[in-house]
């Protein structure tokens, strides 16, 4: 579904060989540009927000008490005419809007990171979104794009593959991870709830008030813990994962590495493969 653009600027670019590298019998690629935006009217303290992005930027901003604002930039490319047509079908930008909340999806993000069938096919989205800032927050990208959150103190859950994550002026987290690049959370209050915070290549910092009491469980492979907090040790339940292969039956079993801060209090779960956890005092 589309609404109304406020704004629509078409951009077609033949990529010469001179400028692009290509030999001088390649085809020209295809691309277009779009810009619009969106307010939406919501009738909830806590409304929803959904993005699923594959390639740009996902920024979400405290804003107005009753509306969410979706500000788009769009840029699509193809290597010919005729796989640009057939990017517009399978790379859509689907909205749905209601008064509880948006839904914004990029070319249903997962069926195509799976099956990939417009080969150099690209639409490269930036969102800029503003929303009432008690609002339950999920969103995502993939590629060529970080992903932002600021002044929202509703649950925010965020992913990356290839990319940061950073969370700023938040309350509760829900999960926070990307692939390929750091993660960063900063708690305006003491937690009040489970988190989860991981990435394989990134470092992860925590920043809480002086007065926070949390349950840490750590997987650190190749790197540091440093923590501004004093920690005491604290015992975990191990994690057990059962497969089978034939007639055999395997066991993997896990530990994750427990700290205290204060009293104690909501779990975070904290994993890096390569970085360094920083738990900082704000």
């Amino acid at each position: 579904m589309r609404f109304p653009i406020t704004k629509r600027i078409y951009l077609w670019v033949a990529m010469l060989s001179a400028g692009a590298g290509l030999p001088c019998n390649a085809a020209p690629w295809v691309e277009q540009s779009d810009q619009w935006q969106q307010s939406f009217p919501v009738n909830t303290q806590t409304p929803r927000l959904k993005i699923e992005n594959i390639w740009g930027d996902v920024r979400v901003r405290a804003g107005e008490v009753d509306e969410i604002k979706v500000s788009v930039s769009e840029h699509r490319r193809a290597p010919t005419q005729a796989l640009f047509d057939r990017s517009l079908e399978i790379l859509p930008l689907s909205l749905v809007a209601d008064p509880q909340g948006v839904s914004v999806v990029v070319g249903q993000a997962n069926n195509f990171r799976r099956k990939n069938p417009c080969r150099g096919c690209q639409l490269t989205v930036q969102f800029d979104v503003t929303i009432p800032s008690g609002s339950q927050i999920e969103v995502s990208t993939v590629n060529d794009g970080k992903v932002t959150v600021d002044g929202v103190t509703g649950v925010v859950s965020a992913r990356n593959v290839n990319g940061p994550v950073e969370v700023a002026g938040a309350q509760r987290c829900g999960r926070l991870k990307s692939i390929n690049g750091p993660v960063r959370v900063t708690l305006t209050q003491p937690p009040n709830r489970d988190c989860e915070l991981e990435t394989i290549n990134g470092d992860i910092t925590v920043e809480m008030p002086a007065d926070s009491s949390v349950d840490l469980a750590l997987e650190l492979f190749n790197g540091n813990l440093h923590s501004e907090f004093e920690v005491e040790p604290l015992a975990t339940t191990p994690r057990v994962k059962k497969s089978r292969k034939g007639t055999t039956l395997r066991y993997q079993v896990s530990q994750a590495g427990g700290l205290r801060i204060g009293n104690g209090g909501p779990s975070f779960s904290v994993k890096s493969l390569n970085g360094d956890i920083k738990i900082n005092k704000n």
